[in-house]
């Protein structure tokens, strides 16, 4: 099954192009306009390894949160290639696309007991992990997993990525303040693009628990990988179907709700 990935719901956007047995990941440039950039990204790689978009079985995306561009421009791209070529599309919560990259690339050649990596240690030390993104106004897209043991896959690992499939019943939208106070009282890790936003001492409060890693300039790997186990499941969406989780409304339809509640008022 051949499968191709995208997510620019983040500042830098990922595209991953594999199959059920390997699948390699590329990033856009931070220079580059993701509107202009994704389409030629993808038929060049898919060129580079003597494929075409027809041959693609399974187109997987994020869906949000994250970006309201970013966001439209991935769908849009997916969902057209899919339609186009009768091929089956799964939309994936970007905020669990990132915690499974940031696991994934954790792991990847290397044995987990034997030579873990500071990431895979930190993982293994605490039980949950809070995944965050930049929702600007001093506030961030929340979701936090269950890490459990992952060294068992079939306990631990099998909860954890049974949680990310499920990750839009745990995102939420949530106050820079009361991110702190989760974060330290869940005694989680907490890992992803939303930290650039933290201020200097709220970060200070959370520093020992921070996962330093990129994995959002990467997480159409995630994608892939969650998408690849809704496959194996026959669930699905459709091109016709699928739609973005904003999980707010943009900043010009909440100035509209605003002015509409304000008329509301001065009328009563």
């Amino acid at each position: 099954m051949l499968l191709l990935a995208a997510d620019s719901s983040n500042q830098t956007g990922s595209i991953a192009v594999g199959n059920s047995q390997e699948v390699s990941t590329y990033s856009l440039s931070t220079n580059d306009k993701t509107a202009r950039a994704l389409l030629p990204l993808i038929n060049q790689k898919l060129t580079a390894t003597g494929q075409t978009v027809k041959e693609i079985e399974l187109f997987a995306v994020a869906k949000g949160p994250g970006s309201f561009t970013g966001i439209r421009i991935a769908m849009a791209t997916m969902k057209s290639l899919a339609y186009a070529t009768g091929g089956k599309i799964i939309g994936v919560n970007s905020l669990a696309a990132i915690a499974r990259t940031v696991w994934e690339e954790s792991l990847r050649d290397q044995a987990l007991a034997q030579n873990p990596t500071s990431t895979t240690a930190q993982l293994l030390d605490r039980k949950k992990l809070c995944v965050v993104i930049n929702a600007y106004r001093k506030q961030f897209f929340y979701a936090m997993f269950e890490l459990g043991d992952l060294q068992s896959k079939t306990t631990g690992q099998s909860v954890f990525f049974r949680q990310l499939r499920e990750a839009d019943s745990r995102t939420t939208l949530i106050e820079q303040s009361d991110l702190v106070e989760r974060v330290i009282s869940e005694d989680s890790l907490v890992c992803g693009p939303g930290l650039l936003g933290l201020t200097g001492p709220v970060r200070d409060k959370i520093q020992d628990r921070i996962i330093e890693s990129n994995a959002a300039c990467r997480s159409a790997l995630g994608a892939a990988l969650i998408a690849q186990e809704r496959w194996s499941d026959n669930d699905w969406d459709t091109a016709m179907t699928l739609l973005p989780s904003y999980f707010r409304g943009s900043a010009a339809e909440e100035k509209s709700a605003a002015a509409s509640h304000q008329n509301t008022d001065q009328k009563s």
